[in-house]
């Protein structure tokens, strides 16, 4: 066996990670049905989300009504997907490192809740007239994202709205 470069006090702040995961490993399945639901959900949609935005933009686009916004949300639908990609690996960090979770949700909430009224208000009328599934699902779901993560984080409060 090779000798370790690290100090006695790096290996123990090593372990206490390595525990800390263990745990919130442990607690996600001691977690109700739909809280699991809810947590899985959440990150396929993301997943998916930046997936289709990231490899497959053109498929976005696709539409010709939408074809008119691609230089206009092109753009914005990058920052967004970044956003997205930042707040769902803070998410999950923060719970199964159980630290900050209700944060994370929050701001997840609010990104969403913004990001939603925005697309909405700004692209909601191509995006009602699009025949584009993509599209047609990730502004489907948002109400169901939106009802997702208010679930976790009222489950999650620990007594905050109680």
């Amino acid at each position: 066996m090779t000798a370790s470069r690290l100090s006695p006090e790096e290996l123990d702040e090593i372990r206490k990670i390595r525990e800390r995961l263990r745990l919130g490993i442990e607690s996600f399945s001691r977690e109700g049905l739909l809280f699991k639901l809810a947590f899985i959900f959440l990150n396929t949609y993301a997943v998916l989300f930046i997936a289709t935005s990231t490899l497959f933009p053109d498929l976005v686009f696709l539409s010709g009504d939408l074809a008119i916004l691609k230089d206009d949300y092109e753009q914005l639908l990058r920052a967004r997907t970044l956003v997205a990609l930042i707040a769902i690996i803070f998410l999950n960090i923060a719970y199964f490192f159980r630290v900050g979770f209700q944060l994370a949700i929050l701001f997840t909430l609010v990104m969403t809740t913004y990001y939603s009224i925005d697309m909405y208000v700004m692209y909601g009328e191509f995006i009602r007239k699009t025949e584009n599934i993509f599209v047609g699902f990730f502004f489907l779901a948002r109400p169901l994202v939106i009802a997702s993560l208010v679930y976790l984080l009222i489950r999650k409060s620990d007594g905050l709205f109680r």
